[in-house]
């Protein structure tokens, strides 16, 4: 009668070595599979000295003198000492996460690291953060945190695949549980939120204008599509270049992409034009803003004032349905990587999240010509 085969498991240790390590055949595939996560945890903890967890100590204590000599051939010694005993702690490394970002992206990475806080709890261990932890967190998310589910909820799991993809690089987890298949992030755009401005709306609008402040902001936000109010906000009268009419726009949304910070957009369309013009005779000096700053509150409320006095019902995404109705109209008369260079996005965010079809393509497609002779 052949003997059994001892089992042979294969883990690198911490001086970077594949070691083999052999088991009694009576090994079971789940004792095989809790030993190779505990000794990864381990030497991951070396390779970063940092605490090794107390459940994992437990394990190891409670297997032996033989279980210790196996992780002293991967270089790991239960005995060694640790500098750095709150490493692990999830609300230290968030907060260390998220102490040098600003911006509106990393606004809302604050935000999603602030909610695994508050979901995970603040002493958390962040290596013992499991994919049932995160699909966990997605249920709440959408059910507590009342997150829409193919939109704000997978954009903030994607916030925190990031959080946890920089806790793997920075060597605390040796895998990011939020970075799973059967979790999407891909952000699916619910078109029943959009919103086409139609020529007789914006009519409207326009006629119940009182200022010209506001009548410079309606043209930028109707025409130009400025993402309100952090464009609308970085524009000067040294941004316009009257010899081209063209205006360049500061994208704070995009100052983290190479390239992106800032787009050239024509000023030639004929309801920009002589709005421009009659404010830049007004202006203080070159330097003075084109509109007076203002933040998203206010702005959104005069808007909404705007709405009220032209007897229009307000639609949802109030600002971004402004942008989406200049880009529709955009792709009606550009090639689509132009509307995409003068709008500050891709062709492939264009088509996703902003081109609408509306009842003059509805008209026109009526209109075609037959192609069938003598049907």
């Amino acid at each position: 009668m052949a003997k059994a085969k001892s089992k042979r498991i294969q883990i690198k240790g911490v001086h970077g070595k594949v070691c083999n390590l052999f088991f009694p055949p009576c090994t079971t595939k789940e004792d095989a599979r809790i030993f190779k996560t505990v000794a990864r945890r381990l030497v991951q903890s070396c390779l970063g000295n940092l605490p090794f967890l107390p459940q994992d100590i437990a394990y190891v204590q409670g297997h032996g003198e033989a279980l210790k000599k196996k992780l002293r051939h991967l270089g790991v010694s239960l005995d060694q000492p640790s500098e750095n005993a709150g490493a692990f702690v999830l609300c230290g490394y968030l907060s260390r996460f998220t102490a040098a970002k600003s911006g509106e992206t990393e606004r809302k990475l604050i935000a999603t690291a602030r909610r695994l806080e508050r979901f995970l709890g603040p002493d958390r261990d962040i290596r013992e953060v499991t994919k049932t932890d995160a699909h966990h967190f997605k249920k709440w998310l959408i059910e507590k945190e009342n997150l829409a589910e193919f939109s704000t909820a997978r954009r903030t799991l994607g916030y925190a695949s990031q959080i946890m993809e920089a806790a793997l690089e920075d060597g605390l987890i040796t895998k990011n549980p939020f970075k799973a298949k059967d979790m999407p992030k891909a952000v699916l755009p619910d078109q029943r939120r959009w919103h086409y401005i139609d020529q007789a709306q914006t009519a409207k609008l326009w006629n119940i204008l009182q200022s010209d402040e506001d009548r410079t902001r309606f043209v930028l936000l109707r025409y130009l599509g400025l993402r309100a109010p952090s464009e609308l906000d970085a524009l000067t009268w040294r941004d316009v270049d009257w010899a081209r009419l063209q205006i360049t726009i500061r994208s704070k949304k995009n100052e983290h992409h190479k390239n992106q910070a800032f787009r050239v957009c024509p000023i030639s369309h004929p309801d920009v034009l002589p709005v421009l013009k009659r404010e830049y005779e007004q202006r203080q000096a070159d330097d003075s803003p084109i509109v007076p700053r203002i933040s998203g509150a206010a702005l959104r409320r005069r808007a909404l004032r705007w709405l009220g006095r032209a007897g229009l019902q307000v639609w949802p995404q109030l600002f971004v349905n402004f942008r989406r109705s200049a880009i529709t109209d955009a792709c009606n008369v550009l090639p689509s990587h132009v509307v995409a260079a003068y709008f500050g996005h891709s062709e492939a965010i264009s088509m996703a999240n902003y081109r609408m079809q509306t009842a003059s393509h509805a008209e026109a497609f009526a209109s075609a010509p037959s192609m069938l002779k003598g049907a």
